[in-house]
């Protein structure tokens, strides 16, 4: 038996992630103040998130048998959207410090992940009441997939989270069931007045996907931005010829008419369904867009809006592998649409690094906002105490461009600079920057971070056979630049489309970069599981790039938003590594920040 005490505070409620430890019944028991218990049995579920009230302000004990606690916090209470929940250690009932806690080599800083274990795809992305919310597919109890929750956090400028209590949970049957598989799966939201309109999937079925899979969609409500309540199915039946990959609704205003997109495969052929709300029902009109390329088993997480007088659609393309090799790329269709079909006139990936699925936007001020999953396909994570598989790229405002989509970060981003820590000018672009360096001579040595003196024998021309062949460039050498934290961001102009390489990280004899070589510029990395792999992206001629660095994931946006790549790069240091070789006269300008951590403000 075990046990353990907490300080309530203000909170009223806490709830616990419980898991059995065998199949024998276990349990918990809650000791108030006065020394009332409150105890649950798990009798026959496996795994159950448990919530007990706290009455009254004081220290509470929990003895618990037979049951693991997986994670805990503190939730309810006064100006929650403000203060968020409160995790607690479920060993000793500690407060958990956020900006510790999330201080390791494979926890992003400014990037959003979960307190901990699995997340998968942004849920219900909008703007309601002052705040803008993110749900989120999650795991609780692992570091890899099972039956779904949906998790929450709440921003007032989409970079600086607060963690809300979990508001979905799998199907009670799911709790005590090994068999089966399923939960709250995707969705999104619709903001009409003061409340909050859910569309989700629910899942059911055995572990391996088959006609026995049973999706189906439902609606709840949200009117506090806090808790989910009335979830009733809303589409009970998929349409004749639809497979049992019917999922992920995404609802949708345009031209005064809500339209809801789902994904699935239509008579064996990857489809956007369409349906119309009519009579407040949902009403199958067709395929919205059907996709014939060959290797995909359906569209996931669809997206439908319309974006500077175009209309985009856009889904995920599951277990589909491109001739590069890259695995579950999300595409990007652009044209028209006529109240029932939608005409492509343009088409793209969102990303070209890859590690990128299960976009989701939204509007909000007149900015088309969408986020991705950092997903990891190709077996990359390390599992690591208190780590998280997952998490979410930056906020990315969308725009067109002579029938492009552009995606750039949102300029809050740019916020969480901190400090320029080297600097340097190329021939054509000489500013006077004094210790900042040019490259009519050597870099200087007295910028913060550079250490020449370092890159003689790790220079990105002397690497590894193993390792990418780096174009022969003879011109300009940046050095190994050190960036304490390795959470930072790179800025660089170039004045042609000359061949570079830019090294983003290191680790041993590994590295990821970002190369440009006979007028293809990539990303590559060495690791093992992605070293046969291509990361390309279809632009030519590249003038201006930004890299957004944070531990263990790389972003990259080329000419602002014309392609953007992020890939995975796990390290186990918290030192961050970049050096660059250009083509001579090729770099105007490079600048190396460091960025704030979204969490160090979090206790």
């Amino acid at each position: 038996m075990w046990m353990l005490e907490f300080d309530s505070g203000e909170y009223e409620s806490i709830c616990i992630f419980a898991e059995k430890s065998d199949d024998r019944d276990g349990w918990i028991c809650l000791e108030g103040p006065g020394g009332k218990e409150q105890q649950v049995h798990m009798n026959d579920d496996w795994y159950r998130l448990v919530q007990l009230a706290l009455p009254q302000n004081g220290t509470y004990r929990i003895r618990h048998k037979g049951v693991g606690l997986i994670q805990m916090y503190l939730s309810g209470g006064p100006d929650l959207m403000e203060r968020g929940i409160r995790f607690l250690d479920p060993d000793s009932g500690d407060e958990m410090e956020l900006g510790k806690w999330y201080d390791t080599p494979v926890r992003e800083q400014y990037h959003f992940n979960p307190f901990m274990n699995w997340v998968n795809d942004p849920n219900g992305l909008c703007w309601f009441k002052g705040y803008y919310h993110l749900f989120y597919q999650s795991n609780p109890f692992g570091q890899e997939w099972n039956d779904m929750y949906w998790g929450h956090a709440v921003s007032r400028d989409l970079l600086h989270w607060t963690h809300m209590p979990y508001v979905l949970e799998p199907q009670p049957g799911l709790w005590r069931d090994k068999e089966h598989k399923g939960g709250a799966f995707s969705g999104s939201a619709q903001v009409e007045g003061e409340q909050m309109h859910l569309y989700l999937t629910r899942h059911h079925g055995p572990q391996e996907d088959g006609e026995e899979t049973r999706e189906w969609q439902t609606e709840a409500v949200c009117r506090d931005g806090i808790h989910v309540e009335k979830e009733r199915p809303c589409i009970t039946e998929r349409p004749e010829g639809a497979s049992f990959d019917f999922r992920d609704p995404k609802v949708q205003r345009a031209e005064g008419r809500d339209y809801m997109v789902l994904g699935s495969s239509l008579d064996g052929v990857p489809s956007i369904l369409l349906y119309v709300r009519e009579g407040g029902k949902w009403l199958f009109k067709g395929p919205l867009l059907q996709e014939h390329e060959p290797g995909i088993r359906t569209f996931e997480c669809p997206d439908f809006f319309e974006l500077d007088g175009k209309y985009v659609a856009a889904g995920a393309w599951m277990c589909h592998r491109d001739e590069a090799g890259r695995y579950q790329m999300t595409r990007c269709y652009t044209g028209t649409f006529d109240g029932g079909r939608f005409k492509t006139e343009y088409q793209q990936w969102y990303d070209f690094g890859s590690n990128f699925y299960a976009v989701q936007s939204f509007e909000h001020s007149g900015r088309r906002i969408a986020i991705g999953w950092i997903s990891d396909f190709y077996g990359e994570h390390r599992v690591k105490p208190g780590g998280a598989c997952g998490s979410f790229s930056l906020p990315r405002e969308l725009h067109m461009e002579h029938g492009r989509l552009f995606t750039e970060p949102v300029k809050e981003c740019y916020g969480l600079l901190k400090d320029r820590i080297f600097a340097v000018s190329g021939q054509s672009e000489n500013d006077g920057c004094g210790q900042e360096g040019n490259l009519t001579g050597n870099s200087t040595g007295n910028s913060p971070g550079n250490r020449a003196g370092n890159s003689t024998g790790n220079s990105a021309g002397n690497r590894a056979d193993n390792q990418a062949a780096a174009p022969e460039i003879q011109g300009e050498h940046i050095p190994p630049v050190h960036v304490p934290g390795n959470s930072f961001f790179v800025k660089i102009k170039l004045g042609d489309d000359q061949d570079f390489l830019v090294t983003l990280a290191r680790e041993g004899n590994d590295a990821l970069y970002l190369e440009r070589k006979k007028g293809v510029t990539s990303l590559v990395s060495t690791r093992k599981e992605v070293k046969e792999i291509c990361f390309p992206s279809d632009v030519g001629g590249v003038r201006y790039v930004e890299i957004f660095m944070d531990r263990r994931v790389a972003e990259v946006y080329l000419n602002h938003g014309e392609a953007a790549g992020t890939k995975l790069f796990y390290q186990d240091s918290t030192e961050g590594h970049l050096e660059a070789d250009f083509s001579a006269g090729s770099l105007n300008r490079l600048e190396v920040w460091t960025m704030e951590s979204i969490w160090s403000h979090k206790s």
